[in-house]
């Protein structure tokens, strides 16, 4: 399946449907893409620069969660760009975030 490429402004319509997608590129960035949205098990992720997890989404339940740790100016404007509005989201620390999508990654 191929994944979408959307420009970073309009990433927010696939980040509320849990779809895959890739944002602009970036050759910095750990997956080429400075944000990401992956399903890993039953977890939705949306990344920044392929690792810094902004959001995750327990699909299950529709809980969303939101990285509390500042990471980059360019971060931040990411993370509005993809903010899942409408939705209810308890924060939590980056080292948390990771943990989820690790026991996530190892469950699938």
């Amino acid at each position: 399946m191929k994944i979408p490429t959307t420009a970073n402004s309009n990433a927010r319509e696939y980040v509320l449907s849990c779809q895959p997608f890739n944002g602009a590129k970036n050759s910095n960035s750990v997956n080429g893409h400075s944000i990401s949205g992956v399903r890993i098990g039953h977890l939705y992720v949306v990344w920044s620069y392929g690792h810094w997890p902004m959001f995750v989404c327990d699909t299950r339940t529709d809980t969303w969660f939101v990285n509390a740790d500042k990471y980059s100016r360019t971060t931040t404007k990411q993370q509005g760009q993809c903010r899942p509005h409408g939705k209810n989201l308890a924060s939590l620390p980056a080292n948390e975030l990771t943990r989820m999508v690790s026991i996530a990654r190892d469950a699938a």
